[in-house]
């Protein structure tokens, strides 16, 4: 299954099934083999962590999918492959949740941010390279949202055009962003610091 995916073929409903039972670990090893696509997204966050945050013209297309079980979800994933890859719009895939998971986690029927991860690293392995995976902060939160971006998520969300945060939940906060970006500065500052030393 490495190699398909270091080759950037398609995986097919049973490679995906195997996948959503590996470890989580594993899942993040194998993601990371997958081949880079080209950015389309204007980089407006920069830091070591916090890799993208989008600021695109137009409306791309936008596809929340519910976290469902494995079998449905990558079901549900591969038929999202075959419509998109007829598609050349931009599209945009990320988890759809209630509610902010760093907060009010743990409740029954819930799903956990160890699901969400899984969730961001099999759409990524099964959908186009072309389609950006979000991984958006306002739903997920940032500690959530900036581990998915290790789980193969392409960006963080939106920012809010001068300083509105909308409803929209794809909008990322910007108080929120500006103080993710001053704490990767400085996680990279202090590494720097213990390499120097």
């Amino acid at each position: 299954m490495a190699e398909k995916v270091a080759v950037g073929r398609d995986l097919e409903l049973d490679d995906a099934l195997a996948l959503s039972h590996a470890s989580l670990p594993l899942l993040g090893r194998i993601v990371q083999l997958r081949p880079a696509a080209s950015n389309i997204c204007d980089t407006a966050v920069a830091g070591p962590s916090v890799q993208r945050v989008a600021s695109l013209p137009g409306s791309p297309r936008h596809i929340g999918q519910p976290l469902a079980d494995w079998e449905t979800f990558c079901r549900t994933l591969i038929a999202t492959r075959g419509e998109v890859s007829l598609n050349g719009a931009s599209i945009f895939w990320y988890p759809a949740v209630g509610r902010p998971l760093d907060r009010d986690s743990g409740c029954d029927g819930d799903y956990t941010g160890v699901d969400i991860l899984r969730a961001i690293g099999l759409a990524r392995l099964i959908l186009p390279t072309g389609v950006e995976v979000q991984a958006p902060l306002a739903t997920l939160g940032p500690k959530l949202a900036l581990v998915a971006l290790d789980f193969g998520a392409s960006h963080l969300g939106y920012a809010a055009p001068d300083g509105q945060t909308p409803s929209d939940p794809l909008v990322a906060d910007p108080s929120v962003l500006e103080e993710l970006m001053e704490c990767c500065l400085l996680t990279a500052l202090k590494d720097e610091w213990t390499v120097a030393l």
